[in-house]
């Protein structure tokens, strides 16, 4: 079988990263993990590839300075750059500066809150079942719930 596609993923998040290889896998893909550290970007460089995905914070100096390489490498790649905020300020920044496609990599704090506001109404405020059905672990849950200021039985504790 010949590889239709190689795909380079550079990317910060190692469960999204692990994610997207065993999606691509099924595909007549070719993937290659360069993994989410600072070092993964003189590899992305070297790579011969039709897409790289890499992650915002692994592009050293500016983003539009390193896009602008990628685009100049002799394969002319597909940049999909997984963008670290979710301001539409910085979305644009990296489309100007020539990515083919902008993902933002994380969820936002509002939506965040209301998920697990959701499910632990959901769970009757059953903290154990909640994480359960989110799929993350009780200690993860706790954090999250401390860290967004969600109090107990909907009284919230953040202001604003």
């Amino acid at each position: 079988m010949d590889v239709l596609i190689r795909v380079a993923l550079a990317v910060k998040d190692n469960s999204l990263q692990a994610h997207l290889a065993r999606r691509l896998s099924a595909l007549d893909v070719r993937t290659e993990t360069l993994g989410g550290q600072r070092t993964a970007w003189q590899k992305v460089m070297r790579c011969a590839c039709d897409v790289i995905v890499v992650s915002e914070g692994l592009i050293p100096g500016s983003a539009a300075d390193g896009i602008s390489m990628l685009n100049e490498l002799p394969e002319n790649p597909t940049t999909i750059v997984i963008q670290e905020s979710d301001a539409a300020e910085a979305h644009a920044k990296l489309t100007a500066a020539g990515a083919d496609v902008v993902l933002f990599g994380g969820i936002s704090r509002k939506s965040m809150y209301e998920a697990i506001e959701t499910a632990l109404r959901a769970h009757q405020w059953n903290k154990t079942q909640t994480a359960k059905a989110l799929g993350i672990d009780r200690r993860t849950l706790f954090e999250k719930i401390r860290k967004l200021g969600l109090g107990e039985k909907g009284r919230s504790r953040r202001t604003g």
